[in-house]
């Protein structure tokens, strides 16, 4: 809502928000996916703060098997409710390999980010914009590359 708020309060034309996402040669704006980035901060920070003996969080992790990646497809109903952050942590990283050996901490970072993006999206191709399906004859990439 803060970003629609931001970008259409001007109210010169409206877009649809997914091309808000997108990459610039696809036509869309390259900004970060909000609910994606928070995600993974969100993943990132448990994942380090389970690592640490004593810390409380070690021992939720623990106690609900979240250390590891979860199963897929996962299996939630072992956690309860009010523990919505473990649901969340078990739910992503279902999907999420674990951080590799040699791997630093900022491409993990950027690799959760691309996979819980795509996730959320719920498509691995960006959807064209209506523009493009307008006119389907210009040639979109030179035009994108242009602006």
């Amino acid at each position: 809502m803060a970003i629609t708020w931001y970008v259409w309060r001007g109210d010169i034309f409206r877009f649809s928000l997914s091309t808000t996402c997108m990459k610039r040669e696809t036509g869309g704006w390259k900004l970060a996916h909000v609910e994606a980035k928070c995600r993974t901060l969100f993943i990132i920070r448990l994942q380090l703060q389970g690592r640490i003996a004593g810390k409380i969080t070690h021992w939720w992790l623990k106690r609900w098997k979240s250390q590891h990646p979860s199963t897929n497809p996962p299996h939630l109903k072992r956690i309860p409710r009010h523990l919505e952050y473990q649901r969340l942590l078990a739910g992503d990283t279902a999907y999420i390999a674990p951080q590799g050996q040699e791997e630093t901490i900022k491409t993990y970072r950027r690799w959760t980010y691309e996979v819980l993006r795509q996730l959320l999206q719920g498509e691995t191709q960006p959807a064209r914009i209506r523009i493009e399906t307008l006119w389907p004859g210009t040639e979109w990439g030179r035009v994108w590359r242009n602006l």
